[in-house]
């Protein structure tokens, strides 16, 4: 009887492998068809990954987008430092551009002047004097704030050439990964070894980043924070930020370098009352550069919703309302309305950020990745129809 028993366990497990290389089998073979299928033609593969390239006196850049051929919906990225070039999004009526980009001008891609579309890594905002104190070792990271102000600002990957990780067409959804591995030699005063994957995915929903960091040393932790950087076209004056009803807000107090004092007053603009304003003494919208944190718990509040409200100057009675939706590693807001007066193009900057300003010194949020340890963050953008 036991070697019938054991016989028979052993047909039962022979079969159950039998079966699992069988389902293995035929879920590969299914996927291989199904992409033959489409690159031929024959299915219904709404979502599309294709190529742009810009040419410009002997420079080329390369970039990816994302199009949703039902509705023409599209996204634009940049594979020098995973820049959004451009957000192509359905109101319900008409499909429009969101952001401002570079109009394929090359030179301004690598000038950099505004930031426009950036992801900003390994870190977001500024670092006071560019310095900090890391396992001991002080560190100096270039000074790259403009208007006279003496900081690191926004991180280095803008200017990193990415690897296309992979790219996913389909009917539901369509993605593009890209990433690059710092080492520790490859930017000064950031002596770490440090993998960025982010994900771009465009879907019937709205457009979605999903940013991955990974410490790739054997020993020793980094530091890490990140944002976004998208310049909303709009009429800014007439337009309005609402923060995320769910959450109490605070505004911090900064200095005259524009880095947090570790200071905080209550803030209750922003609501939906009014817009940004007119400034008639210098002729453009009231002006902010400010950082706000929401103090809403994880547990009641596990998202950030900002509601963006977009005029256009030949449309002041219809906005379009843009959505930026933060998952709950993203607790901080900073909104921008200088583009008018510092580039002659209006628009109205509204960015996630996962840390505090300064958060290399202030430690505010901010994301201390062990060997092996990651860490990822999600946001998006689409418009309420």
């Amino acid at each position: 009887v036991s070697t019938q028993s054991t016989g028979v366990k052993k047909l039962l497990s022979a079969l159950k492998i039998k079966e699992k290389i069988k389902t293995l089998y035929m879920s590969r073979l299914c996927f291989i068809c199904f992409f033959f299928a489409c690159f031929l033609g024959y299915c219904q593969c709404a979502f599309v990954i294709g190529d742009e390239v810009w040419t410009d006196k002997g420079t080329t850049l390369n970039l990816k987008y994302i199009q949703n051929t039902k509705t023409n919906e599209r996204v634009l990225v940049h594979l020098l430092g995973g820049r959004v070039e451009a957000i192509e999004l359905s109101n319900g009526e008409t499909v429009q551009n969101l952001i401002l980009g570079h109009n394929k001008n090359v030179t301004a891609v690598i000038e950099n002047k505004y930031w426009r579309g950036a992801i900003l890594v390994p870190f977001a905002n500024r670092i006071a004097d560019g310095t900090y104190t890391w396992n001991g070792q002080k560190l100096q990271l270039p000074i790259n704030d403009g208007n006279g102000l003496h900081n690191a600002l926004h991180g280095f990957l803008w200017k990193t050439p990415m690897t296309v990780l992979s790219e996913n067409p389909g009917t539901d959804s369509g993605s593009l990964t890209l990433t690059h591995t710092f080492s520790k030699t490859d930017e000064v005063g950031y002596p770490f070894d440090l993998k960025v994957t982010i994900t771009y995915r465009l879907d019937q929903v709205g457009f979605f980043v999903t940013v991955s960091a990974t410490n790739m040393m054997q020993q020793g932790s980094l530091p890490f924070y990140h944002g976004f950087h998208p310049y909303f076209i709009c009429d800014c004056s007439k337009s309005y930020v609402v923060l995320d009803k769910c959450m109490k807000w605070e505004r911090l107090v900064v200095n005259s370098e524009l880095i947090p004092t570790g200071q905080t007053v209550p803030f209750y603009l922003f609501n939906g009352t009014d817009p940004i304003g007119y400034n008639s003494n210098t002729g453009y919208p009231n002006f902010w550069d400010s950082e706000f944190r929401g103090l809403g718990s994880v547990v009641d509040c596990p998202r950030v919703a900002t509601e963006i409200r977009l005029y256009q100057k030949d449309n002041l009675i219809k906005p379009t309302t843009v959505i930026l939706e933060q998952d709950e590693q993203f607790r901080f807001v900073h909104v921008y309305t200088g583009s008018l007066e510092a580039s002659g193009q209006d628009a109205l900057t509204v960015e996630p950020m996962s840390a505090e300003a300064n958060a290399y010194n202030n430690f505010v949020d901010l994301h201390i990745l062990d060997p092996n340890q990651e860490w990822k963050g999600t946001f998006g953008i689409y418009v309420r129809k």
